[in-house]
């Protein structure tokens, strides 16, 4: 718990304000969610994510598509490219 912690200290600076932001507008999200969140807006891949996150690479798809349905997103739009403009 205490390597999330400092990672999302450390990825707070690094990128202002978006974890506060994306937890404040959308607060369903999960923590498995809000992580990969993270993780995508930091530029790793599903690989480089599911290795991080101790999960099977079909989990992280799993999750990106339910971020999909969660955030307001556009069914072309890529996920990470939606994430970097929040």
């Amino acid at each position: 718990m205490k390597y999330w912690k400092d990672f999302f200290e450390q990825f707070n600076t690094q990128h202002g304000e978006f974890v506060n932001s994306i937890s404040k507008n959308f607060p369903g999200l999960t923590m498995s969610e809000f992580k990969v969140c993270c993780l995508l807006r930091a530029g790793y891949t599903n690989p480089q994510i599911a290795e991080m996150t101790y999960s099977t690479l079909r989990a992280i798809e799993t999750t990106r598509y339910r971020l999909r349905k969660k955030l307001p997103i556009n069914a072309k739009e890529n996920l990470s490219v939606f994430l970097m403009r929040l």
